[in-house]
């Protein structure tokens, strides 16, 4: 039985205390990592990354949900609006999340924007390592489908 005794012989990381999530919890995450950020006239917390934009929502009945919601900075055309449904599809094809979509802008029609969002509901309580890995989880995969729908559409990528 040496699987046994190997298992056995790590100490395991103290267990965390799950507790509330907060928007207090989620800026003072942000500030620990030196992320600028700020707050809209909603009380949303509110970041740009590479020229993208993206919100930090805290929703449900009790603020229990975070939703990372990004969008691409660019505004695209309509006309183009096969090819980024077909990207869409195409990405949700082979990952799990972010969950992407599109939606038209507030232009008469003239072009749509590209969104992506990660969320959780954590009704039960998290702890600061769940807001960090949710965090980390959905800023890497939002900027890589962002990535990639730019490629796909044949955008610029930023710099």
């Amino acid at each position: 039985m040496p699987w046994l005794s190997r298992a056995s012989s790590s100490t395991p990381e103290p267990a965390q205390r799950v507790s509330p999530l907060t928007k207090e919890r989620v800026a003072a995450i942000f500030d620990e990592r030196g992320w600028r950020y700020s707050e809209d006239d909603d009380g949303d917390l509110t970041a740009v990354w590479d020229g993208d934009f993206f919100s930090y929502l805290l929703r449900g009945d009790n603020n229990e949900i975070l939703n990372v919601l990004g969008y691409i900075k660019e505004d695209i055309p309509m006309t183009r609006l096969d090819e980024a449904r077909f990207a869409l599809d195409e990405w949700h094809r082979d990952h799990l999340w972010p969950t992407a979509f599109w939606r038209e802008n507030d232009d008469a029609g003239l072009t749509f924007s590209i969104g992506a969002a990660v969320a959780i509901d954590w009704e039960h309580g998290v702890t600061d390592k769940q807001i960090y890995l949710q965090l980390d989880c959905a800023m890497s995969t939002i900027l890589k489908c962002f990535d990639d729908v730019r490629s796909r559409l044949g955008m610029e990528q930023p710099s």
